[in-house]
């Protein structure tokens, strides 16, 4: 943490304790005083090196706020990233409790798995269709500990509000769809909640891919051969409740999850 100030060093003690004690955090106005995106992606940075070193394993990344309406909501003036680690990357099917999370919203996504490497910086489009084996549909639940979840920038500190996601394990490549003409449904009990095409995603899932990819390399955390990369929920994202939650997106099959109480 070198290079944060010390306000800022309080602040990510404080998400690294709550990541790890599976509690909410407080950050107060002077933890917050003049963070910017930058300061909070060091913040995430620096948490994601000691959540390694304590033994989870990042599988990827995953963007949030790719709606303009909902960066706007919250102060940002671009959307933000998360690590994904092993134990939120969830299968298809599974039951999982509410009470895992805090405030959580729900949308339907796309992925990409990477079969090489891209380049951490500079990465472009071009990079991304070589670089990357398939489109693959996805449930995406975005989360954050900070009990005042309205600053974006705060829940860029606080791991990009990423809360867990539900990935296919197979897709198609992008020789085989058109990412930016593929609409995505979520429903709940059978109940559409919304559809979204890829081209909410930066107009295009792979420059959303591409994005992704250079804003992890200015954190210095390179993307690798078999990483995944969450681009964004195509749908808008509304509360996470109980029941059976499905993501639709021809071309790329269906996955579900069902969401339970336990008391």
């Amino acid at each position: 943490m070198a290079d944060l100030l010390p306000h800022h060093r309080r602040a990510a003690l404080a998400l690294n304790a709550a990541f790890l004690n599976h509690r909410t955090a407080h950050l107060n106005p002077e933890e917050m005083d003049a963070m910017g995106l930058a300061e909070a992606r060091t913040i995430l940075a620096d948490n994601a090196t000691r959540w390694e070193q304590r033994g989870h394993t990042r599988l990827g990344w995953a963007a949030n706020m790719m709606n303009p309406s909902r960066r706007e909501a919250h102060g940002l003036s671009e959307p933000i990233v998360g690590a994904m680690l092993e134990d939120q990357v969830l299968d298809d099917g599974q039951r999982v409790d509410l009470a895992r999370f805090n405030d959580p919203l729900i949308g339907a996504a796309l992925a990409v798995r990477l079969n090489m490497d891209p380049p951490a910086q500079g990465c472009n489009t071009a990079d991304i269709r070589r670089c990357a084996s398939a489109l693959l549909a996805a449930i995406v639940i975005y989360d954050t500990r900070i009990t005042d979840s309205t600053s974006g920038i705060a829940q860029q500190a606080d791991n990009g509000g990423f809360g867990a996601a539900v990935i296919a394990q197979r897709g198609k490549a992008f020789t085989k769809v058109d990412a930016k003409s593929v609409v995505a449904t979520l429903t709940h009990d059978r109940t559409d909640v919304g559809s979204g095409s890829g081209m909410s995603l930066m107009g295009d899932p792979v420059e959303a891919g591409a994005w992704i990819t250079n804003t992890v390399g200015t954190m210095g955390k390179a993307l690798h051969e078999g990483d995944l990369i969450l681009l964004g929920s195509c749908t808008k994202v509304v509360p996470l409740t109980e029941g059976h939650w499905k993501a639709a997106i021809p071309m790329l099959g269906e996955i579900s999850l069902t969401v339970t109480r336990n008391t």
